[in-house]
This record gives C-alpha cells, structure tokens and sequence, in this order.
C-alpha cells in the first residue's frame, strides 16, 4: 500500500505546481467543510457541555499552549517550504492578502470548532487522529470517509513536499548550470 502511495504521490508531481494547486484547491475545502461539520454534529449530539479536564495525555505536551505553540510552529515551517515555489507566480499583494486571509479565516474555523468538540469529548485527544474518533462517534461511515479524506490529506501534504523539492533543485540546477 505504501508504494502505491509513493506512485500517486510521484506521478502527481509530474503534474508540478499546477498539479498541486488543483489537488489542494479540490481537498482543502472538503477537508475544512468535512471537520466542522463534524465537529457540529459531535455537539449536537454530545451538547456544548465541557467534560472534565483529566490533564495532559502527553508528558512532551504538557497543556494546550505548548501543544499549540508546537502544532503551529512545525505546520507553520511545512507550509512555508511549500509555497516559496508559488512565489513568481503571485500576481499582486492584493492576491497575497486575499490568499492568506481566506486562509487564516478557513483554519480559525476549523480550529474552533475542533477544540470545541473536543472539549465535549476530550477522550479524542489520546487518538492519532482526534477527528476520526468523533467521526466514528457519529456514524462509522463517516469515519472511513474523514479517514479517506486525512490519507488523501498526508498524499496532498507530501505531494506539497516533492513538488517545492523539485522546484529547488531545478533553480540549483540553473545556477549551476549557469557556472559550466
């Protein structure tokens, strides 16, 4: 299964960077659609009633500011390795601003309704993929459609990585080039 993966993910890069705009233009909004509907179901069903705190499941993340230092600091450097490639091709700042204040606004929504339910369902927290376990809360084929949509999610991701891989090695390649 792995090396499937590894050849949809290969083959998607030989799409280059028109590729990865349609594949994260296609699965972002499903995927921010998907989690706070989700979300809002989880808190439906379970009310908007906090459970008790049981403390940290993690003795590296020891409280929610740390973890959320942390998440942001390692998705925050992932992010920027992949949009350095898209540079050339923004036209304006106006475009830049638009871009990144749809964005900031799409992730504040997703975030709150995430914690929101998981403040309802803190048990989700100690899962790999806290969004998953309040899916199968939900229904079980929701969960087999959210995970499909997070395997999806981790190709688009690493898709994301090979093609502002590809993009820099072909500028050191130019340069190099250029000194021949």
């Amino acid at each position: 299964s792995s090396t499937i993966v590894t050849v949809v993910i290969l083959l998607l890069a030989l799409l280059g960077l028109q590729g990865l705009v349609t594949a994260f233009s296609l699965l972002v909004p499903v995927i921010a659609v998907g989690a706070v509907v989700i979300a809002l179901c989880v808190l439906v069903k379970h009310g908007v009633t906090p459970a008790p705190t049981v403390g940290s499941v993690s003795k590296l993340l020891p409280n929610w500011g740390v973890s959320a230092l942390t998440y942001t600091a390692y998705n925050l450097l992932g992010t920027v390795t992949i949009m350095v490639p898209f540079a050339p091709f923004i036209r304006d700042e106006k475009t830049l601003r638009r871009g990144l204040g749809g964005g900031a606004a799409l992730l504040t929504v997703m975030a709150w309704s995430m914690i929101a339910a998981l403040v309802v369902l803190p048990e989700a927290g100690s899962f790999e993929l806290p969004m998953n376990f309040l899916a199968a809360e939900i229904h079980p084929t929701l969960e087999l459609i959210y995970g499909i949509l997070m395997l999806l999610a981790m190709i688009v991701s690493a898709l994301g990585c090979l093609v502002a891989l590809q993009a820099q090695l072909e500028l050191e390649w130019q340069i190099l080039a250029a000194h021949h």
